[in-house]
């Protein structure tokens, strides 16, 4: 199953934006967190197959340096 669309949204902890993608996932270059705090973020997924299927996630990202 291909993915068409993907849109990506990331939140700290306070639910402020940290960073909001939307678009064909092969033109995603990727997201390091290199600008912001260690800590934890969470992702938010909403994508669309080629079948027409709905994907949705929400997931924790924890940002440690080393």
């Amino acid at each position: 199953m291909g993915v068409v669309f993907v849109e990506l949204t990331i939140y700290n902890t306070l639910g402020r934006l940290i960073q909001r993608y939307s678009g064909h996932p092969d033109n995603y270059v990727g997201w390091y967190g290199f600008s912001i705090a260690q800590g934890v973020y969470y992702a938010m997924v909403n994508a669309r197959a080629y079948n027409g299927e709905q994907l949705k996630a929400v997931e924790k990202v924890m940002v440690v340096r080393q």
